[in-house]
């Protein structure tokens, strides 16, 4: 009775330890993606300011041409 009480605390023990390490590995994954959801959303945003500028480029370009032929 003593022994099967010793190994189901040390189960239980096991277990807890267990989650404990998942826990703190999900802690640090879940860090990593707020870190490239971020650095996502920045390209996101740089993307658009390249892309806004080419329009206002082609669209400067094209003011010049009307105006020079």
């Amino acid at each position: 009775m003593t022994q099967k009480l010793e190994e189901q605390e040390e189960t239980a023990l096991n277990i807890a330890e267990t989650y404990i390490s998942l826990q703190q590995e999900v802690e640090v994954k879940t860090k990593k993606l707020k870190k490239v959801t971020h650095i996502i959303t920045l390209c996101c945003r740089i993307n658009f300011a390249i892309m806004a500028s080419a329009v206002l480029y082609m669209q400067i370009t094209h003011s010049i041409n009307l105006l020079l032929f």
